[in-house]
């Protein structure tokens, strides 16, 4: 496979991905809805280990290793029944496995590292961080940074003072 998955999915390290190709039929028996819309056949899935735990997480996913459906989320699964789970959606996937090189030592750097970034580039006049809620957008400077919300709350005060 071109291109392996991040180290980091959904905030969990992956352990295997696979690829699915034309042979790789979706189970009509498997009917995979995200707000009630039909997802589909996906051409790539991943087998994720939450840091610290035993808990594995079937990811189906599309070509750019975004999540499209997480099956059982809530429901930890092993690594052999997440595979089983896996195969019960495309029969013959089982032959796609690839283990990764990550392990849980290196996710947990790489999402200290990504914490470090975040904690870095919050908004100086309020607080907020990249990835809350209503959040879009953090302008940076070498001194400052401003999210949209305090730049939509300054131009109403502007505005209002004129």
């Amino acid at each position: 496979m071109k291109k392996p998955p991040l180290i980091i999915l959904d905030p969990h390290y992956v352990v295997e991905y696979a690829k699915t190709n034309k042979r790789h039929r979706l189970s009509k028996k498997r009917k995979l809805n995200v707000n009630g819309k039909y997802v589909g056949k996906v051409p790539r899935m991943a087998i994720c280990k939450k840091v610290g735990k035993d808990e594995f997480f079937l990811l189906h996913c599309n070509k750019k290793w975004e999540v499209v459906y997480a099956f059982d989320y809530f429901d930890a699964l092993s690594l052999v029944e997440a595979k089983l789970l896996a195969e019960s959606h495309y029969a013959g996937v089982d032959k796609n496995w690839i283990k990764t090189r990550y392990t849980e030592k290196q996710a947990k750097i790489y999402l200290r590292k990504q914490q470090e970034i975040i904690e870095k580039t919050k908004c100086s006049f309020c607080g907020s961080m990249q990835f809350d809620e209503g959040i879009q957008q953090i302008i940076c400077s070498d001194i400052a940074f401003i999210c949209n919300k305090c730049i939509v709350d300054f131009n109403q005060e502007l505005n209002e003072e004129v």
